[in-house]
């Protein structure tokens, strides 16, 4: 008050700062208002996606992989390497966010550089030659991270994500190997199928979800089988390969924000495709 002027204090005029919390407290916006203005669906001027909208997507990313995989298997041309090709291309995409890794841009790099040697790898040499790929993949990764100006936070968790991603893109090329040997058509046609009628079970993520992917799996597993003259034992290592890679990334992406980038998701729907070529050639190598 002293240093309010003396002259307006006695003609009774109120203090200016009298009235300021007044006026700031009526201006103030209520505080449901000020999140949702910065929601990032009001900030980005995108609605949330519907559930059902999630839904649809993930079923028709998982039916298309599919499509690709036995149209490959049955052409078994230049097809398949263009199939190969574009599924490793979704996965090392959405890598990153699906794993939620410190640095979304860097691992993209060495993902795409494995994708492609390894694929021309697999259309011009054995199946040995890949294991050397699986090999340099880590030092690729390595000189990607020396390169890295962002401080390099969290560098194991960055390197050790990167490094599963190339494996996984390996293991997605060695369906060149698969298809044209023994019984090849059919174990790819199977892994298909399967893998079409898990995703549409995990698309819902209910909490009986890997019960009813494994029953519906080994289900699909064991008709396939039998229809395209296959041993059951591969339709039943097939859905539980299918099943596990599901499941996996499930937990790997459990505590990320909901819904999930459209590359993530792509990425995730495409995985089981990944996984389940080494482990095709595997029984192909041991059961035939």
């Amino acid at each position: 008050m002293g240093a309010y002027p003396l002259h307006k204090r006695i003609a009774g005029q109120p203090p200016s700062y009298a009235a300021a919390p007044a006026q700031g407290r009526s201006e103030q916006p209520a505080v449901a208002d000020l999140a949702s203005a910065t929601s990032p669906e009001l900030v980005a001027g995108k609605p949330k996606p519907s559930p059902h909208d999630v839904v649809a997507t993930r079923i028709v990313i998982a039916l298309v992989g599919s499509a690709c995989l036995i149209v490959g298997a049955l052409t078994n041309s230049v097809f398949l390497g263009v199939a190969i090709f574009i599924c490793g291309v979704v996965v090392a995409a959405g890598w990153a966010m699906l794993l939620g890794l410190p640095n979304k841009s860097t691992p993209k790099y060495p993902l795409l550089a494995v994708l492609v040697v390894a694929l021309v790898t697999a259309l011009l040499s054995t199946p040995n030659a890949s294991t050397f790929i699986v090999a340099g993949s880590l030092v690729a990764v390595f000189l990607t991270e020396m390169f890295r100006r962002d401080g390099r936070t969290d560098l194991v968790e960055q390197i050790s994500g990167t490094y599963v991603g190339c494996i996984l893109i390996v293991s997605l090329t060695m369906w060149v190997h698969v298809i044209p040997a023994k019984h090849g058509t059919e174990i790819a046609i199977t892994a298909a199928v399967i893998t079409a009628g898990v995703a549409v079970i995990n698309a819902f993520e209910t909490r009986s979800v890997t019960v009813l992917s494994v029953v519906n799996g080994l289900v699909i597993g064991v008709v396939a089988s039998y229809a395209l003259h296959l041993e059951t034992i591969f339709g039943v290592l097939l859905a539980l390969g299918a099943v596990m890679a599901y499941r996996l990334t499930a937990r790997a992406v459990k505590n990320l924000p909901r819904p999930s980038p459209a590359a993530s998701g792509a990425a995730r729907a495409f995985i089981p495709f990944c996984a389940l070529g080494v482990i095709s050639f595997v029984l192909q190598e041991v059961l035939t």
